[in-house]
C-alpha cells in the first residue's frame, strides 16, 4: 500500500500489505509540524477566549455552542440544577 499524504499529496512511505496496489492516507513528517502548529495556535485562541475560533471545523453542536454564547451548555445543566 502506497501512503499518500492527506494535506500535500506526496507519497511519503510503503506498507504491509506490499503486494496490495491501494492507498492509504496519513500526514506525512514535512506537514506535520505545521499542523502540530495549527492545533497549538487554535488551542491557544480556544483558552483564551473559551470559545471556537471562526473558520475551524466544528460540528453542529460547536456551531449551536457558538450561536448561543455558551447557553447551549449552561441552560441544560441550570434546569438539571433547578430541579
Amino acid at each position: 500500500m502506497r501512503q499518500i499524504c492527506c494535506y500535500c499529496g506526496l507519497l511519503f512511505g510503503i506498507k504491509e500489505p506490499l503486494d496490495l496496489d491501494e492507498e492509504t492516507h496519513g500526514i506525512c513528517p514535512w506537514c506535520l509540524p505545521d499542523i502540530l502548529k495549527n492545533i497549538e495556535i487554535e488551542l491557544a485562541q480556544i483558552e483564551e477566549s473559551q470559545t471556537i475560533p471562526e473558520g475551524s471545523h466544528v460540528s453542529p453542536f460547536h456551531s449551536r455552542l457558538r450561536e448561543s454564547g455558551g447557553e447551549a451548555i449552561v441552560s441544560p445543566i441550570k434546569d438539571t440544577l433547578q430541579d
